[in-house]
């Protein structure tokens, strides 16, 4: 199966089969609880390049820098947050245990995860330097290829559309 699917506020598959099999038109499905309350979605692609926690991970991060997800704003917890997009607790444990690393969440005993302080410059110009590295690595893979630099830069305008 490729591509993307909803559950509750998480694509995972097609939505409108999703919607069609609760027996609701694709323009009624309604946004989960979270959604409504912070406008953030996680986009989980089951087969994409990137491991499942790390999607998880990295569009938190997007959420933290768009001030989707605010300082002190609380978390699901890692069970409802597991069952809400599909993923094991696992996995999302895992994505939790990585934002915490990073200083971008933190646990409060017996309350839950919430978003710590933070400096969104800072996270932003961490984030192009991952975004450069990549780039940096694709380049290198393309030249190993044997693609010259028109060839690249054609392949990533008709990729940008």
């Amino acid at each position: 199966m490729g591509g993307t699917e909803t559950l509750g506020g998480v694509h995972r598959g097609n939505p409108k089969r999703r919607a069609e099999s609760a027996g609701k038109p694709a323009q009624y499905m309604e946004e989960t609880e979270r959604e409504k309350e912070t406008g953030m979605q996680i986009i989980i692609e089951p087969h994409g390049t990137y491991a499942i926690y790390e999607q998880i991970v990295n569009q938190m991060k997007n959420a933290i820098v768009s001030g989707a997800l605010t300082a002190n704003e609380a978390l699901p917890s890692i069970r409802g947050l597991a069952a809400e997009i599909g993923v094991s607790v696992i996995t999302t444990r895992r994505a939790y245990e990585e934002l915490e690393k990073e200083g971008l969440i933190r646990s409060v005993a017996n309350k839950g995860f919430y978003v710590c302080e933070y400096n969104t410059d800072y996270l932003h110009e961490k984030q192009l330097m991952q975004v450069e590295k990549h780039f940096a690595e694709a380049i290198a893979m393309a030249r190993q290829a044997g693609l010259k630099n028109e060839e690249i830069k054609d392949m990533l305008e008709g990729l940008l559309g």
